[in-house]
């Protein structure tokens, strides 16, 4: 069982994806296997390099993650480059790491799985979403960072109707901890009893 989780920034994923660990599921950080491939030697590095400069490329030979988010995130259309180049490599690691993690539960920690192409490979897609404010707040916290820049970061990414209407389920974590908790066991309890 392949399990898509992804949703809109600031809405909990890594909570959520922690609690799928809970369940026996192994998670795959989609964020961590893209840092992997802009690591110094990465496969992805030299053409990250070649489309948007030396100047994204820190002084160890890996991608500067926050030069490279300030130019993308103000630009859709660099952000496609981006992507282009990101994708294919992310997705046969992501591949690669399925065969050989040997458990049947999977979960894709991946908040371009729409985009990434991995939606394909899920049995079953959870998004995440909450109010605008609240993930702004959240946002600001966990990445130190101006509400100007988290507003950005909003402007490209897909809306809240497209998550409903694409996702197999959909969980709103706009109030407490606890809430947002319940509502992932009852998600996760009816993912494992249709196995």
């Amino acid at each position: 069982m392949i399990i898509g989780l992804t949703g809109e920034s600031g809405a909990g994923k890594s909570t959520a994806a922690a609690e799928f660990e809970k369940h026996g599921f192994f998670a795959i950080d989609c964020d961590r296997v893209a840092r992997m491939v802009t690591q110094a030697g990465g496969r992805a590095i030299l053409d990250v390099k070649k489309h948007f400069g030396e100047e994204v490329i820190n002084a160890d030979g890996s991608m500067n993650r926050k030069k490279v988010g300030d130019i993308v995130f103000a630009d859709r259309e660099k952000l496609d480059l981006l992507e282009s180049i990101l994708f294919p490599h992310i997705l046969a690691e992501v591949d690669a790491m399925i065969a050989r993690c040997g458990s049947d539960r999977v979960l894709l920690d991946a908040p371009t799985l729409f985009d990434a192409g991995l939606v394909g490979s899920c049995d079953a897609v959870v998004s995440l979403i909450a109010d605008d404010e609240v993930r702004l707040d959240r946002i600001m916290r966990r990445d130190g960072i101006t509400r100007d820049a988290a507003l950005a970061r909003f402007s490209s990414q897909r809306t809240k109707e497209f998550f409903r209407g694409n996702s197999d389920y959909t969980i709103d974590n706009s109030a407490t901890e606890e809430e947002f908790s319940e509502k992932l066991e009852r998600v996760i309890a009816e993912l494992i009893s249709e196995k």
